[in-house]
């Protein structure tokens, strides 16, 4: 019960923690026209421009904004984060559809995914 009203003490409190915001002077590195091939490539401070990604993990924790001009992607990439808001929204969007069914996402925790009755937990 203690630790029932110690939790419900502490909501108010995450309920107006400000959101983390991009920073206001945000200079990306810029990547012009490189191929990218079975690696991790990392999309936070970046921006790839006419960059060709081939069997990639692409990585973003939210920290910048997505910068991809003209990509050409090949074979299949895997998607991953260790932000939960993001991974919550990739989830979020791969559960109604917004994303391809072929995208592969490394998930941190799981146990949070919905799933069948009896289906594994990979």
């Amino acid at each position: 019960m203690l630790v029932v009203l110690v939790l419900l003490a502490w909501i108010p409190h995450f309920r107006h923690l400000p959101f983390p915001k991009w920073p206001e002077q945000y200079a990306p590195i810029l990547v012009v026209g490189k191929t990218f091939r079975n690696e991790e490539v990392l999309l936070d401070g970046y921006s790839y421009d006419h960059c060709i990604f081939e069997n990639v993990k692409f990585v973003y924790n939210g920290k910048t904004p997505p910068n991809n001009i003209f990509p050409t992607i090949r074979g299949s990439f895997t998607f991953r984060t260790d932000n939960p808001a993001i991974e919550g929204t990739a989830l979020l969007f791969k559960g109604l559809g917004f994303l391809k069914t072929d995208v592969n996402m490394i998930i941190s925790n799981p146990s949070v995914i919905v799933r069948e009755p009896g289906e594994p937990v990979e």
